[in-house]
């Protein structure tokens, strides 16, 4: 695993379902950051992920459901 992208897309895979559970509780975007890059410190991918990809997460969710909130 050498790649910064495959890195980041691989986070994105594994910690989707927690975002949108983290995100369905009410928490917000920067509470949500701060639990998964918790999370992220203790695997050895040794990245991060941006509130910015955290965001995009969600919004691609709300659209393939067709939720508006």
């Amino acid at each position: 695993m050498n790649g910064i992208r495959y890195k980041q897309k691989i986070a994105k895979l594994r910690y989707k379902d927690y975002i949108l559970q983290l995100h369905q509780q009410g928490k917000s975007y920067s509470e949500i950051t701060k639990l998964v890059n918790k999370r992220l410190k203790h695997t050895n991918l040794n990245i991060t992920l941006s509130r910015t990809t955290i965001y995009n997460i969600v919004k691609k969710y709300k659209q393939i459901t067709g939720q508006t909130k």
